[in-house]
């Protein structure tokens, strides 16, 4: 190559990009120096950000990014990667309002209203999502990920047949996708075609052989069969993403509930144990742990387990009653103030603070929605989970006495 060459090659858009994206946070930081505003390069600020991300650093990423889509607002990937540091940093209205922003100003860009589709699907408005898919999809239909986000916003709305057939557009463009091959599997099974959703739930495997979720997936389902060899097979798989991922609640619940379903009742108990200490929610464990001990003649084991199901139990018997209550009146302030507090008790943070925000009638990064959530986490014990949405609380109104003694609150507890 001459030396005229080498230079255009080396000053190439397909050579800087391939450069950045193997460079380390630290290079890319070191390259693009401690003032933000004298870089004009948004390519180095999108891989800068983007390592940011990667490492939970959202608050960091988002002045980045933010430079970055100023010096190219009609780059998708910046408004994606910008969105992702937005809602880390738990600015839901800010990423709602660029996202609202992109998708006004660039309307027959399918990407646009791809990604605003995929704002409104992690906010679980899944009749908005699937309107911006469905206009994504009808400006380029060749977008896998639209049909396969499309898939899953109308398995949320319970379309079924029309979530079939967009997962089957989405494979048909993602082929070598273990998700899409999952997705389509649950949805073929809901619709009672095991031989479908068999071959698809192996090919998920076959294709990901290293993603846990996948292993659990298929081993549930095939924990639903009476079949011997399903059940091995359900074993192998459950113990393969024990493996993978040791911490997950659902992986220990579900080897236990394989060892069990292949006569191995005494070596069931350790699984089971550590999914009823890592999810206190579910009484799925501590009620097979006293059907195990029960047959065993453990007559005090089995109650102690049994008192601890009846108690779980009761709280998820209380989540059906208000889920069933809210399809029916999905705009009642107060079902939605005690789904708030419910799921703040069990530690959930995003749909506390959905549940707050719908009741109240605010975002959910309002200091009201804030503070709300961050009292019920708190009150589960989970101030861990709440002292940063008070922080917030107090960032945004700092004179709201209610965000200081929220604040307080996850202070003791922690």
């Amino acid at each position: 190559m001459s030396a005229a060459g080498l230079y255009s090659y080396l000053h190439s858009a397909t050579y800087q990009e391939r450069r950045l994206s193997q460079m380390s946070l630290t290079n890319l930081q070191r390259e693009a120096g401690s003032d933000l505003e004298r870089v004009n390069n948004p390519d180095l600020l999108y891989y800068f950000g983007l390592r940011l991300n990667q490492q939970g650093r959202h608050e960091l990423a988002d002045p980045v990014l933010r430079r970055a889509v100023t010096l190219d607002p009609d780059a998708p990937r910046l408004r994606d990667e910008w969105t992702k540091a937005l809602l880390g940093s738990g600015l839901t209205t800010a990423a709602f309002g660029q996202l609202k922003q992109f998708a006004g100003t660039h309307p027959k860009s399918a990407a646009a209203h791809l990604l605003l589709g995929k704002f409104y699907f992690t906010q679980r408005s899944m009749q908005r999502a699937s309107e911006e898919f469905r206009q994504s999809v009808t400006l380029d239909s060749q977008q896998g990920e639209a049909w396969s986000f499309l898939a899953g916003s109308q398995e949320a709305l319970n379309n079924l047949q029309e979530a079939r057939e967009s997962e089957a557009k989405a494979l048909a463009l993602l082929p070598d996708s273990a998700n899409d091959h999952l997705m389509y599997a649950s949805l073929l099974e809901r619709a009672n075609q095991p031989d479908g959703a068999r071959r698809e739930y192996a090919a998920a495997a076959r294709l990901a052989p290293r993603l846990a979720n996948v292993h659990r997936s298929y081993a549930r389902w095939l924990l639903a069969s009476n079949e011997a060899a399903d059940l091995r097979m359900a074993l192998q798989e459950t113990q393969l993403a024990v493996q993978l991922d040791a911490p997950d609640a659902e992986g220990q619940l579900l080897l236990g509930r394989a060892l069990e379903r292949n006569g191995q009742k005494e070596a069931a108990n350790a699984p089971l144990k550590i999914a009823a200490e890592r999810d206190p929610n579910d009484s799925a464990a501590p009620r097979l742990l006293a059907q195990i001990a029960r047959g065993q003649g453990n007559t005090a084991e089995a109650g102690r387990w049994q008192q601890e199901y009846q108690r779980r139990q009761q709280g998820a018997d209380e989540y059906s009653v208000l889920m069933q209550a809210l399809r029916v009146n999905p705009r009642s302030s107060e079902l939605h103030r005690r789904m708030g507090r419910l799921l703040g008790l069990r530690g959930d943070v995003g749909g506390s603070l959905r549940n707050y925000a719908t009741a109240l009638r605010c975002a959910p990064d309002a200091p009201p929605a804030l503070i709300e959530a961050a009292n019920a986490l708190s009150d589960g014990s989970h101030a861990a989970a709440a002292l940063p949405l008070t922080e917030r609380a107090i960032h945004l109104a700092s004179t709201n006495p209610a965000a200081h003694e929220a604040y307080g609150n996850a202070l003791l507890g922690t």
